[in-house]
């Protein structure tokens, strides 16, 4: 048989200031830059990962979309450059689909970022509670055996109403947002380093990552350190 894999490095990484529209305010005080990485061991004598959730739930609104092409302004360059606009069939089709056709035509970049805030709220408030709820029944583990919660930093109020429906305090969950923004798919390594730096996570604690996203994606990993 082939050699099981004994380390596994997984990295999340974003430049989200490369596809922000900073004169938009519903987007540009929110995203940040980053990157986090974590190390997987396997040892035979331990649980490590004890359960994993992943779902999908068709964001039929676009309520958070980016359309795919690269002529956003360089955010930041002493110079102020602006790559030429990309116009091809495909992409009035894109600006068609998102219905963001009025605003390119009227000279907003294109691949930026674009978000219904409430929308995204409702969804990710809720999809958050219940990844964690599904995470911990498959291990048939209880929340009173778990050390704490590394959520996706998007949003603090995102994270507080969680922490309602959870019936934990706001710090049983580690929270980076304030220094960080919201890094997107780095900001939940970002935090679990976080959580490893200010003692939160000993060995043998049980911690559930949680997180969600565009699609909209959501899903938990509950392990033991």
């Amino acid at each position: 048989g082939r050699n099981p894999i004994r380390r596994a490095l997984v990295v999340g990484a974003e430049r989200l200031t490369r596809v922000t529209n900073w004169s938009d305010r519903n987007t540009c005080v929110l995203f940040g830059d980053g990157a986090g990485a974590a190390v997987l061991e396997w040892d035979e004598s331990r649980p490590g990962i004890m359960s994993s959730f992943i779902t999908n739930a068709d964001d039929d609104t676009n309520a958070l979309t980016c359309a795919f092409a690269i002529d956003a302004p360089i955010p930041f360059s002493a110079d102020g450059v602006t790559p030429e606009r990309v116009e091809d069939a495909a992409l009035a089709h894109v600006d068609q689909e998102l219905n963001i056709a009025e605003l390119v035509e009227a000279g907003e970049p294109r691949q930026v970022l674009r978000m219904d805030g409430p929308k995204v709220f409702k969804f990710a408030a809720e999809a958050m509670t219940t990844a964690v709820h599904v995470a911990l029944d498959r291990a048939g583990v209880s929340l009173d055996d778990v050390a704490c919660i590394v959520p996706h930093q998007a949003n603090e109020r995102i994270i507080k109403y969680a922490a309602k429906k959870l019936g934990r305090p706001l710090d049983f969950f580690q929270l980076s947002i304030g220094h960080t923004g919201n890094t997107s798919a780095a900001s939940l390594p970002m935090a679990l380093s976080d959580a490893y730096a200010d003692g939160r996570i000993k060995r043998g604690d049980k911690v559930v990552l949680v997180a969600f996203g565009g699609g909209f994606t959501s899903g938990a990993v509950l392990i033991e350190a």
